[in-house]
């Protein structure tokens, strides 16, 4: 299980879901996708995150789930079929789920022409193996 107060200490959160609304969101946005496991867990914990706060390196925005969907586009047409995005860096990576198998997060680097990097299966991973900016 996720350290998600420790790991998540320095960030803005947002008041966690219940089952049925995560359960109800995954469906719409993830109609086809398995996610990896502690996707869930984390939105059970917190819709979304934002931080950590400037004047710190590394800023990232996970979306919130009950959020628009406009926020959770594919890259489809990127040449990354099945790629969901769940968040960014406010600048050129975006934070997506790779599924199949094993579900995965990745970061997109969209100013290398949408170049995939893995970054693991849990949240712990994207968080401390994305690329951070300013840093």
């Amino acid at each position: 299980m996720t350290d998600f107060p420790t790991l998540l200490s320095n960030m803005d959160t947002f008041p966690p879901l219940d089952d049925a609304a995560i359960d109800a969101e995954l469906a719409k946005k993830f109609p086809a996708a398995s996610l990896p496991p502690d996707y869930r867990e984390f939105m059970r914990y917190t819709n979304g995150i934002m931080g950590p706060p400037d004047p710190e390196p590394g800023f990232i925005s996970l979306h919130p789930l009950d959020g628009s969907d406009d926020s959770f586009v594919t890259f489809d047409e990127d040449g990354l079929p099945g790629r969901v995005m769940i968040g960014y860096n406010g600048g050129s990576y975006y934070y997506a789920v790779r599924p199949g198998g094993p579900p995965m997060y990745v970061e997109i680097a969209v100013e290398e022409c949408f170049e995939e990097r893995d970054l693991g299966p849990t949240m712990a991973d994207l968080l401390s193996n994305r690329t951070v900016v300013g840093g």
